[in-house]
């Protein structure tokens, strides 16, 4: 789910491909990217657009830029599909960058 919190962005986080730093249910707010190049460095975890299911929007790190477009991955290899299996994504696919994260409480 994502919701419009002024110029920034509301996602909930739905599965385990960012565990221990995100769990399901927590939030991240995220900044659109509006120049794809602009804060883009590694170790940043952004929402990016589903590479081979354009509806679907996924929360993954930046692992390495390159010429070759963007290795994303998730924190917790064993529940992650990321560009290990989708392979590089491109700068297009990119929505934001995560600016803070709200822990559910469990």
């Amino acid at each position: 789910m994502s919701l419009l919190v002024g110029r920034c962005r509301c996602f909930r986080v739905d599965g385990d491909s960012m565990v221990p730093t995100l769990s399901s249910g927590d939030f991240v707010i995220y900044r659109p990217f509006y120049n794809h190049f602009e804060n883009l460095s590694d170790g940043l975890i952004v929402v990016v657009r589903h590479p081979l299911k354009e509806k679907t929007l996924i929360l993954k790190r930046v692992y390495r830029v390159s010429s070759k477009g963007i290795d994303l991955r998730g924190d917790n290899p064993d529940a992650s599909t990321d560009s290990r299996q989708f392979g590089f994504v491109t700068h297009k696919h990119l929505l934001g960058f995560v600016e803070e994260i709200i822990k559910f409480k469990r």
